[in-house]
């Protein structure tokens, strides 16, 4: 009488999935020329070489990081009135936030996690070669990237890592189907992502947020 090998008594049981949310900012198209010459590339782009970053351009530096100045969130939106206290305050990111927070306001209605702040917002330009390894950005609440710049026949957006796999290899890499340039994309903040190797002589350009209890 044969018996069941081990593999067979093994049951595979999915409990949970990850949610990748995306949401196109319409306003995107009229505002962008506008909005991105307010950003002071050559000067960030030195300060992005002087920390010998991976990227070309970033202000990630020149405003100190992710640093815990932070605006409030209230149930109808973002209050942008709250004061930042940055190394460096953008002058984007006022403008930024006043354009999506009522779409930020609507993801509040279906997110599973409560959160009331939004933390600073810095930029990102992928120059040819340019890249982002492997990351997160903290334990718990939402990072954000938005495109701000995305060719969608040249150019490849974050991908993320299978996550509960050791970081050690072995992970499939994947990326929401059909983000387009505009698009807002939202994921549970410590999920590993990455940008790979920028392949194109155009620019991409990302903002990121994050959101937080």
């Amino acid at each position: 009488m044969g018996g069941r090998s081990e593999m067979e008594m093994i049951e595979t049981i999915p409990l949970y999935t990850v949610n990748v949310h995306k949401i196109h900012i319409k306003e995107w198209a009229s505002v962008k020329d506008q909005f991105l010459s307010m950003i002071p590339w050559d000067e960030i782009n030195q300060r992005a070489r002087d920390k010998d970053s991976e990227m070309t351009w970033t202000d990630y530096f020149l405003t100190g990081g992710d640093n815990g100045d932070f605006y409030n969130v209230n149930h109808l939106g973002i209050d942008i009135s709250t004061p930042v206290r940055y190394v460096k305050t953008s002058h984007y990111e006022p403008l930024f936030l006043s354009m999506i927070s009522p779409y930020i306001s609507e993801f509040y209605r279906i997110a599973d996690y409560r959160f009331s702040r939004v933390g600073r917002v810095w930029t990102q330009r992928y120059a040819k070669g340019d890249y982002h390894p492997p990351h997160d950005h903290g334990t718990e609440g939402f990072a954000c990237v938005f495109y701000a710049e995305l060719d969608s026949k040249e150019h490849q957006p974050t991908e993320f890592m299978q996550p509960w796999v050791p970081h050690t290899g072995g992970r499939d890499m994947k990326s929401p189907d059909h983000v387009v340039e505009g698009d807002l994309v939202i994921f549970p903040i410590n999920l590993y992502h990455m940008a790979p190797p920028h392949q194109s002589d155009k620019h991409r350009t990302i903002m990121s947020f994050n959101l937080y209890d």
